[in-house]
């Protein structure tokens, strides 16, 4: 238990400064956080399982990309319905095309396609001094996203390998300490 706490304090140490100095680069740059620190929280959820990653990518994506074209075509629809129902045909639109075609193309319609488009439309409402461009978040969260992926594969594989080698330095010390006393019992 006392190596399982420890693993998880340096994973813990590690990440906290990934995420300061992250967010004191977008900060820097006027550019929001969301886009990659939500791709972060998706990647944890799915275990930070490396299969994940293309699916939370191309996915939120996706949902950015829907969200970029929703108001084309609610405009679109005016002449036939008012806003507030061309929204919610939208929406059902998109949750249809996630619900019917998810099987045949998992990497672009998924439930991260679903969750970028809502965080989409609500950040587009956000007052901050933050970009709020749709562009921009496609960009951080290919980009951003995927540097804070690989960094959590990298903090993982540090971690594996200091375990490791605590473990051979304590395999070695029991060795050591087997052939002391077998020395020591035989003369």
């Amino acid at each position: 238990m006392k190596t399982h706490y420890r693993n998880r304090l340096i994973f813990g140490v590690m990440l906290l400064a990934v995420i300061a100095i992250s967010e004191i680069i977008l900060h820097e740059l006027h550019l929001p956080t969301w886009p990659v620190f939500f791709v972060m929280m998706f990647f944890f959820l799915g275990h930070t399982d490396k299969s994940t990653a293309p699916n939370i990518i191309i996915g939120a994506l996706v949902g950015i990309g829907c969200f970029v074209i929703a108001k084309p075509i609610i405009v679109a629809m005016i002449p036939f319905i008012d806003v507030g129902m061309g929204r919610m045909l939208y929406l059902l639109a998109v949750v249809g095309a996630i619900v019917l075609f998810r099987e045949m193309v998992p990497m672009a319609l998924n439930d991260y396609t679903f969750a970028f488009f809502l965080i989409s439309g609500m950040a587009s409402r956000a007052r901050s001094h933050t970009s709020n461009n749709p562009f921009v978040w496609m960009l951080l969260t290919l980009v951003g996203g995927t540097i804070l992926i690989l960094v959590i594969l990298g903090i993982n594989k540090i971690v594996w390998v200091i375990e490791t080698r605590r473990i051979q330095r304590s395999a070695r010390a029991t060795a050591r300490a087997k052939k002391a006393t077998a020395q020591r019992s035989q003369g």
